[in-house]
């Protein structure tokens, strides 16, 4: 906190925020911050779709207690909540082709399942998934 907080004095950053942190780790580093009268986090930056919602359960509450804004990352679940891809098929090129698994998908079905609901919502209003 102490570097973060040198920073943003020397003009390098305006402001500091975290990324994937605990809610135990984001109360550490505030009080850390608080004791030294330094620059506290004015947002994090946190995992949250239609999928994956664990969020809510304290990364959200701490945030709106303790004042911080919140970056969703990714909120289309690295596009698979874009529609493109369906439980039988999908795209042959792009991001998810392949071995690379980020952002972490730990139920497939559930995935799929929403997908579903998305594509019927969104062919029905004529619109993309995304």
């Amino acid at each position: 906190m102490e570097a973060l907080d040198t920073l943003v004095q020397h003009g390098k950053v305006r402001y500091i925020g975290c990324s994937n942190y605990s809610d135990w780790h984001i109360m550490k580093a505030l009080e850390a911050a608080d004791k030294r009268q330094g620059q506290r986090f004015v947002s994090q930056q946190i995992h949250y779709t239609l999928h994956s919602r664990e969020a809510e359960y304290e990364l959200m509450p701490i945030s709106q207690d303790q004042g911080l804004g919140m970056l969703i990352w990714p909120p289309l679940a690295g596009g698979f909540l874009s529609g493109k891809y369906r439980r039988n098929g999908g795209p042959e090129s792009g991001w998810h082709v392949g071995d690379f698994r980020e952002p972490p998908v730990y139920d497939w079905d559930k995935l799929y399942d929403i997908i579903k609901v998305i594509v019927a919502i969104t062919e029905q209003r004529g619109v993309s998934g995304a």
